[in-house]
């Protein structure tokens, strides 16, 4: 365990290094960065894996967060397309249907992809871990909003 801790202290350092150099153009920017550094420690501790696993582990897993940024940010220029139309009031009924089509195939691409991240955990993990990783984001992300729910509720208003 003190290994783990050692390496993620390690790929934090590396990673900030980097987004130094490299900006983070995603909505949220820092604050999000520290939130996925936080939820990938809260994962490899419930994990409790070893040095190469948790490796092999964060390769994949970030391998898997870029693509579906990727995706995400496509689909989400033609949300804003279809929303621009929509409230210009255009009446184009072959656009609106292009364009639904094709964020239904992107929003089967972010299933798909979803789909291959977790078939590429059998080779490194249990099928335990792997029913970890999958409840673990949607349980992490609901305990996030709770806490910053009861954070807002508890605020005095000025």
């Amino acid at each position: 365990m003190k290994h783990i801790f050692t390496f993620v202290i390690i790929v934090m350092t590396v990673s900030q290094t980097f987004a130094q150099h490299f900006p983070d153009d995603r909505p949220g920017g820092k604050a999000r960065e520290r939130m996925e550094q936080f939820e990938q420690i809260k994962l490899l501790e419930i994990l409790n894996l070893d040095e190469d696993v948790a490796v092999k582990f964060i390769v994949r897993k970030n391998q898997h967060r870029n693509n579906m940024t990727d995706i995400i940010m496509r689909r989400n220029t033609l949300m804003n397309k279809l929303y621009k139309q929509s409230s210009e009031g255009n009446n184009n009924a072959s656009f609106y249907k292009e364009k639904i089509s094709e964020i239904l195939n992107i929003e089967s691409e972010l299933a798909q992809e979803r789909k291959n991240f977790i078939g590429s955990l059998w080779d490194i993990l249990t099928a335990e871990q792997i029913a970890k990783v999958v409840t673990f984001e949607s349980q992490f992300r609901s305990e996030v909003r709770g806490l910053i729910k009861d954070r807002g509720l508890g605020r005095e208003k000025p």
